[in-house]
């Protein structure tokens, strides 16, 4: 892969060798990328916003500076793909979604047709997710245990604790 460095000059590097990609300046507005998961989930990044792209511990981590950080498996990456940000691209947004902390669990309300809602352990293990009906998900602590863990519906995510 060319790189181009900060002073101009450009070198040939390994993908494997990288550990931090950033977007400086593009020349057409509206370019970006989208990361999708093999989940079905995706989340988009404008160039606009400046994203730093950072790989550690399996994890690629993507800041930007307009949103707080995205971080995806390595392994649950699907495709990342580098094209002008549609309509298409924010299919994936939720709108009217719900998250209800409850003294059993949680509530998730409203999930979009074709979102799979994901539940991991804090070190980023896949969890059983229950089988949830129309939009509504429950978590339930009787089924989870106790701990920590990352709920990720579409490009939600969130930490919580039972």
């Amino acid at each position: 892969m060319n790189i181009q460095k900060t002073d101009g000059t450009s070198t040939q590097t390994r993908v494997a060798d990288l550990n931090q990609i950033s977007f400086l300046t593009v020349d057409e507005g509206g370019q970006g990328f989208q990361v999708k998961t093999l989940g079905g989930e995706s989340a988009t990044v404008l160039f606009e916003t400046n994203p730093v792209v950072t790989v550690s511990n399996g994890k690629m981590i993507v800041k930007s500076s307009s949103v707080d950080a995205v971080e995806f498996e390595i392994t649950d990456i699907a495709e990342i793909l580098f094209r002008k940000a549609s309509d298409d691209m924010a299919i994936n947004e939720l709108k009217d979604f719900d998250f209800v902390l409850q003294e059993d669990g949680a509530l998730l309300r409203g999930i979009p047709k074709g979102v799979t809602p994901r539940v991991y352990s804090l070190d980023g293990r896949t969890l059983p997710t229950p089988p949830f009906l129309g939009s509504e998900l429950r978590l339930s602590r009787t089924t989870l245990g106790s701990g920590i863990f990352i709920v990720k519906v579409g490009t939600f995510t969130i930490k919580i604790k039972f």
